[in-house]
């Protein structure tokens, strides 16, 4: 049995997780970067909002990001990351995918 959610629901199931800190634009964004891939790929995969918690973290910033990763401060975190994961950039911030 399959469930096939519109961008609101799963937005809205991200949301619901207590245990995350989406903000709207945050999930909403990770929600379009992930229906795209299905679309891409042609591979289907499972709303599975904790699975997505402990992948990737939302940010404010690249800075923030780079705080939390250790990045020298020599370095350009966009480029740093850019070169290291995915990122999913969107009106007031920026979703890294946890590596």
């Amino acid at each position: 049995m399959k469930d096939t959610l519109s961008v609101g629901q799963a937005v809205d199931r991200l949301l619901d997780d207590e245990n995350a800190s989406w903000s709207y634009q945050g999930a909403h964004a990770l929600v379009e970067y992930l229906m795209d891939y299905e679309r891409d790929t042609g591979q289907e995969m499972e709303c599975d909002p904790v699975a997505f918690r402990c992948e990737f973290s939302e940010y404010e910033s690249y800075e923030d990001a780079a705080d939390d990763y250790g990045v020298e401060e020599d370095e350009d975190p966009e480029r740093y990351f850019g070169d290291n994961t995915t990122v999913i950039e969107f009106d007031g911030g920026v979703i890294i995918q946890d590596f």
